[in-house]
């Protein structure tokens, strides 16, 4: 119970409880947004306790992109029913931000996976290893050597991934046909692919099969990629290996990490048996 002596809690007071300061809350009383319980004979306005919880609502909204003038209009005119209404609809908004902030969350610690094991990488090295199972975003079927159609292939499926929210901060990469380059055609894509950190539900995915795969890290333009191929196959068939499925180009090192092309890393591993 207040005492007779003590009417509320004076603005800087009640402005340190909550947080703010005083001439949020002048402004708030001026526009007749959140004012005072009380103004005592000589003017000075008082608050009390139970206003801190709904001045942390309003905060709380004003945070949530609401503006003062909508959150006005909702107190003037407030029911139990448009409360209900109101939270149900801020939960939604909270809930889509909270899924915003954790594909954020997901790219940085991809983007933080990629660079250690960039420094850990021996560039040029043939290495044989066993790979989890990964789950995979494809573009439509290429099949083909030619830019022009790789180009329109990619574009699209950039558009895609990104318009799906499937993005978890893997650079793009390149799938070839293991036939395709025992023929020695190296530049020959069957599909674009964004990979994934989990199986997303809803989503029509390609399973990179886990298994052994001959793995090397190429230096330099993710183009120029002959040579690690040969690499890849010639040793490969001395350990009495063959390719199978499909093979992956997949950036680990990128403009994000470096400013000189030549310092690039490319991932390039093929399922061998």
């Amino acid at each position: 119970m207040r005492s007779s002596c003590a009417p509320g809690i004076r603005p800087a007071d009640f402005a340190r409880l909550c947080g703010t300061n005083k001439r949020t809350l002048l402004h708030y009383d001026e526009i007749g947004l959140f004012c005072p319980a009380l103004r005592d004979d000589r003017g000075f306005r008082y608050y009390d306790e139970s206003q801190c919880d709904v001045f942390m609502v309003i905060r709380s909204l004003r945070d949530l992109g609401m503006s003062l003038a909508e959150i006005k209009d909702y107190l003037d005119e407030r029911t139990p029913d448009s409360l209900e209404a109101l939270l149900r609809h801020q939960q939604q908004r909270v809930s889509q931000e909270l899924a915003r902030l954790e594909r954020i969350q997901r790219m940085l610690r991809t983007k933080q996976s990629l660079l250690q094991e960039g420094r850990q990488a021996g560039a040029g090295q043939v290495v044989f290893l066993p790979q989890p199972e990964e789950w995979l975003v494809l573009s439509r079927p290429i099949d083909s050597s030619d830019p022009a159609v790789a180009r329109r292939a990619l574009y699209a499926h950039l558009a895609d991934c990104y318009g799906r929210g499937l993005d978890d901060g893997y650079p793009f990469g390149a799938m070839m046909r293991s036939e395709d380059l025992t023929r020695g055609r190296f530049d020959r894509y069957a599909y674009y692919f964004t990979k994934l950190s989990r199986r997303q539900e809803g989503a029509e995915l390609f399973c990179k099969p886990a298994g052994l795969y001959a793995v090397i890290y190429l230096q330099g333009d993710y183009h120029r990629a002959e040579e690690a191929f040969q690499a890849l196959l010639g040793a490969a068939g001395q350990k009495g290996l063959t390719a199978c499925g499909y093979a992956y180009k997949e950036g680990i090192l990128d403009e994000l990490a470096q400013k000189d092309p030549e310092k690039y890393l490319t991932k390039i591993s093929v399922a061998v048996k």
